[in-house]
Protein backbone atom coordinates (compact mmCIF):
# COMPACT_ATOMS: atom_id res chain seq x y z
CA UNK A 1 0.00 0.00 0.00
CA UNK A 2 1.71 3.46 -1.33
CA UNK A 3 1.35 5.97 1.30
CA UNK A 4 1.62 9.94 0.57
CA UNK A 5 3.40 12.97 2.49
CA UNK A 6 1.67 15.90 4.23
CA UNK A 7 3.29 19.09 1.64
CA UNK A 8 4.69 20.27 5.12
CA UNK A 9 6.42 16.90 5.39
CA UNK A 10 7.18 16.79 1.70
CA UNK A 11 8.72 20.10 1.70
CA UNK A 12 11.05 19.21 5.00
CA UNK A 13 12.31 16.33 3.88
CA UNK A 14 13.32 18.00 -0.37
CA UNK A 15 14.91 20.61 1.78
CA UNK A 16 17.18 18.16 2.85
CA UNK A 17 17.54 16.17 0.00
CA UNK A 18 18.48 19.54 -1.39
CA UNK A 19 20.95 19.88 1.25
CA UNK A 20 22.60 16.60 1.31
CA UNK A 21 22.85 17.25 -2.43
CA UNK A 22 24.45 20.35 -2.43
CA UNK A 23 27.01 19.06 0.56
CA UNK A 24 27.87 15.91 -1.01
CA UNK A 25 31.45 15.24 -3.06
CA UNK A 26 30.29 12.53 -4.81
CA UNK A 27 26.52 12.02 -5.53
CA UNK A 28 25.81 8.65 -7.24
CA UNK A 29 21.64 7.65 -7.66
CA UNK A 30 21.18 4.03 -7.33
CA UNK A 31 17.10 3.36 -9.39
CA UNK A 32 15.46 0.97 -10.04
CA UNK A 33 11.49 0.07 -11.60
CA UNK A 34 9.65 2.42 -9.02
CA UNK A 35 11.72 5.35 -11.60
CA UNK A 36 9.53 4.19 -14.14
CA UNK A 37 6.37 4.11 -13.75
CA UNK A 38 5.23 7.31 -13.91
CA UNK A 39 6.24 6.99 -17.36
CA UNK A 40 4.10 4.06 -17.45
CA UNK A 41 6.10 1.07 -17.11
CA UNK A 42 4.87 -1.12 -14.79
CA UNK A 43 7.12 -2.31 -11.40
CA UNK A 44 7.81 -5.20 -10.34
CA UNK A 45 6.39 -5.62 -7.03
CA UNK A 46 3.44 -3.32 -6.78
CA UNK A 47 -0.25 -4.51 -6.99
CA UNK A 48 0.37 -4.52 -10.74
CA UNK A 49 3.81 -5.83 -10.84
CA UNK A 50 5.01 -7.85 -13.13
CA UNK A 51 6.38 -10.52 -10.27
CA UNK A 52 3.17 -10.01 -8.00
CA UNK A 53 0.93 -10.95 -11.88
CA UNK A 54 3.11 -14.12 -12.26
CA UNK A 55 2.42 -15.14 -8.63
CA UNK A 56 -1.58 -14.91 -9.32
CA UNK A 57 -0.83 -16.48 -12.50
CA UNK A 58 0.84 -19.69 -10.67
CA UNK A 59 -2.50 -19.95 -9.02
CA UNK A 60 -4.92 -19.56 -12.40
CA UNK A 61 -4.22 -21.78 -15.49
CA UNK A 62 -6.07 -20.41 -18.65
CA UNK A 63 -7.33 -23.76 -19.70
CA UNK A 64 -8.70 -26.41 -18.19
CA UNK A 65 -6.06 -29.07 -18.92
CA UNK A 66 -4.23 -26.59 -16.92
CA UNK A 67 -1.02 -27.30 -18.51
CA UNK A 68 -0.52 -23.01 -19.75
CA UNK A 69 -0.20 -20.49 -16.95
CA UNK A 70 -0.29 -16.78 -17.84
CA UNK A 71 2.94 -14.96 -18.74
CA UNK A 72 3.02 -11.59 -17.25
CA UNK A 73 5.65 -10.92 -19.02
CA UNK A 74 3.62 -11.01 -22.32
CA UNK A 75 0.69 -9.44 -20.63
CA UNK A 76 2.81 -6.43 -20.64
CA UNK A 77 2.18 -4.21 -23.83
CA UNK A 78 5.52 -5.22 -26.27
CA UNK A 79 5.71 -1.42 -26.94
CA UNK A 80 5.41 0.00 -23.76
CA UNK A 81 8.77 0.44 -23.59
CA UNK A 82 9.27 2.34 -26.99
CA UNK A 83 5.46 4.59 -25.75
CA UNK A 84 7.39 5.82 -22.59
CA UNK A 85 8.51 8.74 -22.35
CA UNK A 86 10.94 9.57 -19.24
CA UNK A 87 10.10 11.00 -16.36
CA UNK A 88 10.61 14.69 -14.28
CA UNK A 89 13.21 12.00 -12.03
CA UNK A 90 14.64 10.87 -15.44
CA UNK A 91 14.86 14.33 -16.26
CA UNK A 92 16.32 15.73 -13.17
CA UNK A 93 19.08 12.98 -13.02
CA UNK A 94 20.27 13.83 -15.74
CA UNK A 95 21.01 17.41 -15.51
CA UNK A 96 22.47 17.02 -12.53
CA UNK A 97 24.94 14.68 -14.24
CA UNK A 98 25.55 17.98 -16.94
CA UNK A 99 25.56 19.89 -14.23
CA UNK A 100 28.63 17.61 -12.86
CA UNK A 101 26.66 16.86 -9.80
CA UNK A 102 25.79 13.42 -10.31
CA UNK A 103 28.85 11.26 -10.48
CA UNK A 104 27.38 7.71 -11.25
CA UNK A 105 24.31 6.20 -11.91
CA UNK A 106 23.60 2.60 -11.20
CA UNK A 107 20.05 1.13 -12.46
CA UNK A 108 18.64 -2.06 -12.82
CA UNK A 109 16.06 -0.88 -15.35
CA UNK A 110 16.16 -2.09 -18.85
CA UNK A 111 13.70 0.09 -20.49
CA UNK A 112 16.13 2.82 -21.69
CA UNK A 113 14.28 6.17 -20.02
CA UNK A 114 17.72 7.13 -18.26
CA UNK A 115 19.66 7.09 -21.59
CA UNK A 116 16.89 9.17 -23.27
CA UNK A 117 16.44 11.48 -20.60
Amino acid sequence: RETYDTKRSLKTKLNQLVKLVKEAKHLVAITGAGISTSSGIPDFRGPNGVWTKEKEAERKKLDLKGDNTVDPYKQMDPLCFEKAKPSPTHDILTQLHKDGILKFLVSQNVDGLHLRS
